[in-house]
């Protein structure tokens, strides 16, 4: 998606820089600002990707980006598994 696509749809929202890729929706819920959900898969995956082992993502994702939180309109994340047989 293009930032500016990205700027409209998500309007005053915290969207996070070099994952956009990774988005897979918004999510809304009573009573508070709907929130961008995340795939937690597809954001580690991008680390991995960039030279960071396993436990290197996992530990840059929830101190730099999960430590971040504090707004409201902070994203939301998903762990999403594949269904096993």
């Amino acid at each position: 998606m293009e930032n500016n696509i990205l700027d409209d749809v998500y309007e005053g929202m915290v969207v996070l820089d070099g994952f956009n890729d990774c988005i897979l929706g918004r999510i809304t819920q009573s009573q508070t600002e709907p929130k961008i959900l995340y795939s937690i898969k597809c954001i580690l995956s991008k680390l991995m990707a960039d030279g960071m082992t396993f436990d290197e993502a996992y530990d840059y994702f929830e101190f730099n980006i999960m430590g971040l939180n504090g707004k409201e309109s902070f994203p939301a994340f998903l762990m999403d598994y594949e269904k096993g047989v």
